[in-house]
C-alpha cells in the first residue's frame, strides 16, 4: 500500500494558499529550494504536474486543483481536531460552503451569512466567489450548499435550483460632493457628460441601467466605455490599472492584460519578474456621455452699483494699504452682470475668496465672472 508524504502535500498546499513558492517559503521558515524541490518530489509521487505555464506566471493544473481540495479539506480538519481537542468540543460541524456572486456587496454578504457564524459550535464557512453561472454549476455537482447572488438562475441552464428573494434595494449613484452638487442640477440629463464607473455587460444592474439610459434620453452612440482591469503580482499591496480590449474576455484578452501588466509595471518600477503569478484584483468600467457644447446665456446689465450684495465690513490687514483697512464684504453669489467693486474689498463665496486689492476695480461681465482690472 503506497503511502502520502504529507509533509510535501503541506507544502504544496501553502505554495497555492501564498500564491507563490517565495511566500510559502517565508511563512514555512525554509528556503525557495526547499520548497520547490518537496512539491517536486509530489509531483514525482502522484506521477502528474501540478502546475502549468501561463503568461509570466503559473497556474494549477486540473489534477493541481483537485489535490489542492483535498489538500485544503485534509489541513482544514486538521485544524478542527485541534480545535475540538483544545475546547472539549464533542462531535464535528459538517462546514458550510456557500458561492457568492462577484457582483454581491461583501457587506451585505456578511450580513446574510452573520447568523450562521453565531450558532453554537458552529462549523466552518466556506465562501468561494465567483461569476453566478459557475457558482450554479458547482451547485449542481454539490460542491456548494448554497449560492448567493445579486439575481435569479437565469432558465437557460440546465439545472434545477430553487430562487428566493432575500431583499432588494434601489439603484443610487455616488460622486464626490463637488461633483454631486453640479451634477444634481440637471440630474439625470447632467450624466451625459459625466464619467461614471457602471457594473460589467452581462450583470443584470447593468441591464437596467442601460435600460435606464434609454429611457431618459441618454443616447447609445454618445457613450463611451473604457474598461480597465487593476492588476498586481501575488503578495503585493498595490495595484496598476491596465486597459482592457473591448470584447469577450477570453484567453486572448487575458494573455494581453499579461503582457500590459508585465510592461507597465517594468516602466513603473524598472523589474517585472516572469515567474510570479499575477492578479486581477477588480476590474472596472468608465461610462461617459458625449454631448454638444453647452449655450451659456449673458446675463441683463444691472448697472454698476454693487452694495446690494454687501453683507459686511470687516477689518483686514493689507501690507498695500499701509496696515489695517475697513473693507467691505460681497457675497459673490449676489452680485450682477455689470456691478463694478473698488479696493480694497473682499469677495467671498462658498469655495473661494477673492482680495480685491488698492487700485483694483472687480468688474462682473454678462457670464458672471468677475474680473479684476488694475487702474
Amino acid at each position: 500500500m503506497e503511502w502520502l508524504n504529507y509533509h510535501h502535500l503541506l507544502y504544496f498546499w501553502m505554495v497555492v494558499r501564498e500564491g507563490s513558492v517565495s511566500k510559502a517559503a517565508e511563512a514555512l521558515r525554509l528556503s525557495q529550494p526547499t520548497v520547490s524541490a518537496q512539491v517536486r518530489t509530489l509531483e514525482r509521487a502522484l506521477g502528474a504536474s501540478l502546475f502549468a505555464r501561463k503568461g509570466r506566471g503559473q497556474t494549477l493544473t486540473d489534477v493541481g486543483q483537485l489535490v489542492y481540495r483535498y489538500a485544503d479539506q485534509i489541513f482544514g480538519l486538521g485544524r478542527e481536531l485541534l480545535d475540538a481537542v483544545q475546547e472539549g468540543v464533542t462531535g464535528r460541524a459538517t462546514p458550510l460552503i456557500v458561492g457568492i456572486g462577484d457582483a454581491v456587496p461583501k457587506l451585505i454578504a456578511y450580513r446574510l451569512l452573520r447568523p450562521a457564524m453565531e450558532l453554537p459550535h458552529a462549523g466552518r464557512l466556506v465562501c468561494r466567489e465567483d461569476n453566478p453561472a459557475a457558482l450554479i454549476g458547482q451547485l449542481a455537482t454539490h460542491a456548494l450548499d448554497v449560492v448567493i447572488a445579486n439575481a435569479p438562475a437565469p432558465s437557460y441552464l440546465p439545472v434545477k435550483v430553487f430562487n428566493h428573494l432575500l431583499g432588494e434595494s434601489e439603484i443610487a449613484f455616488f460622486a464626490p460632493a463637488a461633483v454631486a452638487s453640479r451634477l444634481k442640477r440637471r440630474f439625470p440629463k447632467a450624466l451625459d457628460d459625466a464619467p461614471m464607473l457602471l457594473p460589467t455587460t452581462d450583470s443584470p444592474l447593468r441591464r437596467e441601467l442601460e435600460g435606464w439610459f434609454e429611457a431618459e434620453g441618454i443616447a447609445t452612440d454618445a457613450r463611451r466605455i473604457t474598461r480597465t482591469v487593476d492588476m498586481r503580482y501575488a503578495g503585493q499591496n498595490y495595484e496598476l490599472p491596465i486597459p482592457l480590449p473591448a470584447g469577450e474576455i477570453g484567453r486572448a484578452a487575458l494573455d494581453a492584460l499579461a503582457e500590459g501588466f508585465a510592461a507597465a509595471h517594468q516602466r513603473m518600477y524598472g523589474f517585472a519578474p516572469d515567474d510570479e503569478p499575477v492578479q486581477l484584483v477588480t476590474y472596472r468600467i468608465e461610462a461617459a456621455g458625449v454631448v454638444p457644447k453647452a449655450s451659456f446665456q449673458p446675463h441683463k446689465d444691472a448697472g454698476p452699483d454693487a452694495s446690494g450684495a454687501i453683507m459686511a465690513r470687516r477689518e483686514v490687514w493689507l501690507p498695500e494699504a499701509g496696515g489695517a483697512v475697513s473693507c467691505p464684504i460681497y457675497n459673490r453669489e449676489q452680485l450682477q452682470s455689470g456691478n463694478c467693486i473698488a479696493g480694497p474689498a473682499i469677495v467671498e463665496q462658498m469655495d473661494a475668496t477673492t482680495v480685491v486689492l488698492p487700485g483694483t476695480v472687480g468688474r462682473v461681465d454678462p457670464y458672471l465672472n468677475l474680473i479684476l482690472e488694475t487702474l
